[in-house]
């Protein structure tokens, strides 16, 4: 059992959890460890991705129905136990496998048996749900924070917060982005199809492709031969609004996407970076599709940045709480409180005030977040106007909705632009 797609599974989220690292990155160190299971890695994200998005149903089973509490046990043996009751409850597995997944964690220490399985998979949901109220009930059912309830029926309303909701537990369209200098939208889409991709153009940019179906798309050779970045759509957004005409300086720029878009049309970019270990990372995707030669990385700390007042515009994409991303990466959700807001809000506002005091007069910075939170984006905007002297300008596209009492900022959401949640507005210095 300890290379069964269950057990693997288990093994990744106690270490996502644990750590609070995104599944990605350990997906990345586990199965390069461990390449004789590679094959079911596309198999092993599916399922910790499904797992995820019922992760407060499972743990409402186990403390209602088997009377084992969640929060007392160790990081594997949590993980383990939403890995089995996900089994039983929401996927057809045969009788023998689950009996094989019980005595291995029984081995480690976790005490289930066939009578609980049973239970939880002959329980509705309903009946576990009628044991909670109000906002925590919608919480629990849709596997999601409390407080990102509370602050969503709060910010939008209980219809549109619903909807909401349910875009994060769906399967939303994978974006790529075409490297336009290297291949057009219309052969790469030619060549997604007969790859057995359902592929589509997308309506609002010329160099994008949507996925709605087909695995492995960062193993074709298109991929590693740089005909495209997996990219989402809301990301892309940022190149368009700057107009691709001006050189840029990106604050925050690992991994380089927003920056490389538009340095490609520019001809040149310069991308500042805190942390050292993931600058390799950037180089090698920059390499990749093209932008290596075009782009000088920094490794410095963009809160004493070293430049002097010049003629370039600023990228700030700071780190957030990381909201808009509850879709696609759930693993968010174990761990996320209302202090991530706060803090991140301040040093946010560090970052403005660094980049702010290098613009010369006439010159821009685009302000962009995957958060939907308003202290970490309307009143960062806000606050920028009042106390740095910035004024928000009219952009193009505008693809969003209008931010929340902030004329010209965009928001956008998965349930009305089946993309990660976000946020972006134009500052310049007048």
């Amino acid at each position: 059992m300890e290379k069964s797609i269950e057990v693997i599974a288990a093994k990744i989220l106690s270490v996502v959890e644990k750590k609070r690292l995104s599944m990605r990155l350990v997906m990345e160190h586990y199965f390069r460890k461990n390449q004789d299971v590679e094959i079911i890695r596309g198999v092993v994200r599916a399922y910790l991705l499904g797992l995820l998005r019922k992760y407060r149903i499972l743990d409402a089973f186990a403390e209602n129905l088997l009377d084992i509490q969640v929060s007392t046990l160790g990081s594997f043996q949590r993980s383990l136990l939403r890995s089995i009751l996900y089994e039983s409850k929401f996927r057809d597995v045969k009788r023998r496998r689950l009996e094989s997944l019980l005595k291995f964690a029984r081995k480690n220490g976790l005490k289930i048996t066939w009578q609980d399985v049973v239970l939880v998979k002959n329980t509705p949901i309903r009946e576990v749900l009628r044991r909670y109220q109000g906002v925590e009930r919608v919480a629990v059912e849709y596997s999601l924070p409390t407080w990102v309830v509370e602050y969503s029926f709060k910010l939008l309303g209980k219809r549109e917060s619903f909807k909401l909701f349910k875009a994060f537990n769906k399967r939303q369209p994978t974006w790529i982005r075409v490297i336009t200098n290297r291949t057009t939208r219309e052969k790469l889409l030619k060549v997604l199809e007969r790859r057995g991709f359902e592929a589509f153009p997308d309506k609002d940019f010329d160099d994008l492709i949507g996925i709605r179906r087909g695995e492995g798309l960062a193993r074709i050779p298109e991929h590693k031969s740089g005909l495209f970045v997996i990219q989402e759509k809301a990301s892309v957004l940022v190149g368009y609004v700057s107009g691709f005409r001006e050189i840029f300086v990106d604050f925050t720029s690992s991994p380089g996407l927003k920056l490389s878009h538009i340095s490609e049309r520019t001809g040149y970019g310069i991308g500042f970076e805190i942390k050292h270990r993931r600058i390799p990372s950037m180089k090698n995707i920059l390499e990749r599709i093209g932008s290596r030669d075009i782009i000088d990385i920094v490794n410095t700390d963009s809160r004493v940045p070293p430049l002097r007042r010049g003629s370039s515009n600023i990228l700030l994409d700071p780190d957030c709480s990381s909201l808009g991303r509850l879709g696609v990466s759930p693993e968010i959700r174990l761990w996320i409180t209302p202090d991530y807001v706060s803090r991140h809000r301040e040093e946010q506002r560090i970052l403005l005030k660094s980049a702010s005091g290098v613009l010369e007069k006439g010159r821009c910075l685009i302000y962009s977040t995957c958060t939907f939170t308003i202290e970490e984006n309307e009143e960062n905007i806000n606050w920028a106007v009042e106390e740095l002297g910035l004024e928000v300008v009219e952009v193009e596209p505008f693809i969003g909705v209008e931010g929340i009492g902030v004329p010209f900022a965009q928001r956008l959401y998965p349930h009305i632009h089946h993309t990660i949640g976000f946020f972006v507005a134009k500052l310049c210095k007048i």
